[in-house]
C-alpha cells in the first residue's frame, strides 16, 4: 500500500479535494471543502494545506466508514489505511499522487454534532465557488471564520501541549481570514441567515474573548456583523 513522503503540494491538495467531491456527488452526496484548503482557496497565504478537510452537507445516518469505501469504491486512486492506534475502528482516507509512495490524506466528516466540531449544517444553496477554482465547493467564509475561531479556542484549551502550540498560528489565519472576508469579500453575517442560534451565539462569545485580546481586530469583527 502506497505511504506518503513527499508533503503534496497545493495544487495536489485542490486536486484531491475535487477528485473527492466528485466521487461524492457521483453516490448523491453533497459536501465542500473547509479546513486550510477551503481558507487558500479564498486567499489565504499564511499557511499552506497539507491535506483535505470535507464536511457532507446532510447526515441520513450512514456510517462515515461506509463513506470513506464509497469513495475508495468510486475512484480507485483513493485508498484506505487502518489507524496506527489498535483501539480505533477508523481507517485514514487517502489520494494517490504522482511519483512514488506520494499521496494526500482526506478527511470526511459529518455536520452537526455528530464530531466534537460540531460544523453546521450547511444548505447546498450557500455553497461558494471561487474563482479560477469554480470546480470546488467551498464552506461560505463566515462559517470558516467562526470554525477557524472555535480551532483556537479548543487549542488554547487542549491538555495535549502539540494542539497548545497551535495557537499562535491560529490567530495569524483568524486575522488574516477576517481581513480577506472584510476586505475582499464584503461578507455579513445577514448573508447566512441558515447558521444555527445557537451556532451563531457561541460564535459570538467566542468572538468577545478573541477581541478582549486582539482589540485591533473588533472594527472588522463589527464589519461582518458582530454587535460587540
Amino acid at each position: 500500500m502506497p505511504a506518503r513522503e513527499k508533503s503534496p503540494t497545493s495544487q495536489e491538495v485542490r486536486k484531491a479535494g475535487r477528485a473527492a467531491v466528485a466521487a461524492l456527488i457521483q453516490n448523491n452526496i453533497r459536501s465542500c471543502l473547509f479546513g486550510s484548503a477551503a481558507c487558500q482557496i479564498y486567499g489565504m497565504k499564511n499557511r499552506l494545506p497539507k491535506d483535505v478537510d470535507i464536511v457532507l452537507l446532510t447526515n441520513d445516518g450512514r456510517d462515515i466508514e461506509y463513506i470513506k469505501q464509497l469513495i475508495v469504491d468510486t475512484n480507485d486512486k483513493f485508498y484506505l489505511v487502518p489507524s496506527k492506534n489498535p483501539k480505533a475502528t477508523y481507517e485514514k482516507l487517502y489520494f494517490i499522487l504522482p511519483g512514488k509512495r506520494r499521496s494526500c490524506k482526506v478527511d470526511i466528516v459529518l455536520p452537526g454534532n455528530a464530531t466534537d466540531l460540531n460544523i453546521p449544517v450547511i444548505p447546498s444553496t450557500e455553497l461558494c465557488y471561487i474563482s479560477p477554482y469554480n470546480d470546488i465547493p467551498v464552506m461560505p467564509v463566515v462559517t470558516l471564520l467562526l470554525m477557524k475561531l472555535q480551532g483556537w479556542i479548543h487549542h488554547q484549551a487542549s491538555p495535549e501541549s502539540h494542539k497548545r502550540a497551535k495557537v499562535p498560528e491560529d490567530v495569524k489565519d483568524i486575522l488574516e481570514l477576517l481581513k480577506l472576508a472584510v476586505e475582499e469579500y464584503d461578507a455579513h453575517m445577514d448573508e447566512e441567515p441558515w447558521m444555527p442560534t445557537r451556532f451563531v451565539n457561541v460564535a459570538t462569545a467566542r468572538v468577545k474573548q478573541f477581541v478582549k485580546i486582539y482589540p485591533k481586530s473588533k472594527a472588522s469583527w463589527r464589519k461582518v456583523g458582530f454587535q460587540i
